[in-house]
């Protein structure tokens, strides 16, 4: 395994800014010696809960098995056999948002295989309170860009991403009222409920956009950003949380960061698995299904023993990178997180410095992973336009490619330190569009796209500085 922490104590040396303050001396650098655990696990610092962890987001944790469960519900016959359109809207938003919905009292539908989660068996058993619409970018937070940008089809210039993922849900609720007369305009098959004509793939661009827009924003823009003032991310109160007069066993801090990486969403002994044990493929019995129960009580909980989202997609990037060039955004970011979290709890002298450096390595490696999953679906697509008119061409499969590559790039924007500027931004997905470019297009139209993605592809490549081993050639072949 490539993934071994081996160092029980890490040695940090930071550079220390000058003070302005003449009467101020700062030295030039200063070395800090603390202990980092192998696995995320952290006591308290209080004295009143000796011995208790002190690791907390449960929050984001639920918020990560509403979005799975809802893209799971959106291929259902629960939800595809509703022949009424409100009804159908109404059974999304019913995991989406709170507002007419309780979300606390019903039953999650996550599962593992035959494996017993805990907590459960209901939403409000992992954490209270919580839906996915509260979090979304632009309803919790401030857009960082003043708009929602990306996408024009179906929406106003000032339409923000909730008002985006209701536009969504409308195409598949009309879908659903009308699935018999859909046909695949390729092959003349009925279409599925989330699959449209013009070949995007409702269930992926959803789910992909709830994740980059709740979970990558919330955890880049918030619970470790350093631009919302005193008292918030990573200036949060290391003094002991009080809540509704309750100690805690966190300072504000702690939980911070604790919240970053549950939206990051790595189990806690995420460094003993490997690669392919992370992405569900192979490996040993107990690790291969990307789960582990790490305290041997015969139950996975999921709030530390599952494997979530971008912790997935690093695996998947570190798989797929090439021998030449290899990556390790797995160990790269988890380490970060590890370090961050031990250096808010010891809090040696000059640990801010210090403490801002994980974050970076952390949020910029979190960026990192997700630009790389973008080209990998951009290699998918051209891949797909490239077997236009041959048996090996599926109309669903190119629709599935586009469909996570939009939705992951529509994400990158809600990162407000985020390594691609903005104009690149929105000139990536200027070249993607609000649709992808079938085979009944022009010739013109399909070597225009195609070399629109490739144009967009030598972005991600400048903007991350990722190899030509691992960017992929003219048809999308050998890279990620």
């Amino acid at each position: 395994m490539k993934k071994i922490f081996a160092l029980s104590t890490l040695t940090l040396s930071i550079a220390l800014a000058g003070c302005s303050n003449n009467d101020s001396k700062s030295p030039e650098s200063s070395a800090l010696d603390i202990t980092v655990p192998e696995t995320y696990s952290f006591t308290s610092q209080f004295e009143d809960f000796a011995n208790v962890s002190s690791v907390s987001y449960s929050g984001q944790i639920a918020r990560q098995v509403l979005i799975e469960d809802l893209k799971a519900l959106i291929s259902s016959s629960e939800f595809t056999e509703i022949t009424d359109r409100q009804a159908a809207l109404d059974k999304l938003n019913s995991l989406y948002s709170s507002e007419n919905s309780d979300i606390d009292a019903a039953a999650y539908t996550f599962s593992k295989t035959d494996v017993m989660l805990t907590p459960g068996p209901t939403y409000g058993d992992i954490s209270t309170g919580k839906d996915i619409k509260g979090k979304l970018a632009g309803e919790d937070n401030d857009l960082r860009h003043e708009e929602f940008k990306g996408w024009a089809t179906g929406l106003n210039a000032d339409s923000t991403p909730d008002e985006f993922v209701q536009y969504l849900f409308g195409l598949l609720a009309d879908n659903v009222v009308n699935e018999l007369n859909r046909l695949d305009p390729v092959g003349g098959e009925v279409l599925a409920a989330h699959v449209t004509e013009d070949g995007v793939d409702l269930q992926q661009l959803i789910q992909k956009f709830l994740v980059m827009a709740v979970t990558y924003s919330q955890g880049t823009g918030d619970y470790l950003s350093d631009d919302l003032g005193d008292g918030k991310g990573i200036f949060s109160s290391t003094a002991q949380k009080v809540k509704n007069d309750v100690p805690s066993a966190y300072s504000a801090l702690e939980q911070s960061w604790d919240e970053g990486f549950g939206y990051f969403g790595a189990a806690r002994d995420y460094n003993d698995y490997t690669d392919l044990e992370i992405r569900a493929k192979e490996g040993r019995s107990e690790y291969n299904k990307g789960f582990h129960d790490a305290n041997g009580d015969g139950l996975i909980d999921l709030n530390s023993e599952i494997n979530f989202a971008a912790s997935v997609n690093a695996a998947k990037r570190d798989l797929g990178s090439a021998d030449s060039a290899p990556t390790d955004f797995t160990k790269a970011t988890f380490d970060a997180f590890l370090t961050g979290r031990a250096l808010i709890t010891q809090q040696p002298e000059g640990y801010e410095t210090a403490l801002v450096e994980q974050r970076n390595i952390a949020v910029n490696n979190w960026e990192k992973i997700y630009a790389a999953t973008v080209v990998h679906y951009i290699n998918d697509v051209l891949q797909d336009m490239v077997n236009f008119g041959t048996d090996d061409y599926s109309f669903t499969g190119h629709a599935k490619h586009w469909s996570e590559m939009k939705g992951f790039a529509l994400g990158l924007q809600f990162n407000p330190n985020a390594l691609m500027t903005i104009e690149d931004f929105v000139t990536v997905n200027n070249f993607f569009g609000d649709k992808p470019v079938l085979p009944g297009a022009s010739v013109d139209d399909i070597a225009e796209y195609k070399e629109n993605l490739r144009s967009a592809r030598a972005i991600f490549k400048q903007s991350y500085n990722f190899t030509d081993a691992n960017i992929g050639d003219e048809n999308g072949a050998n890279g990620w």
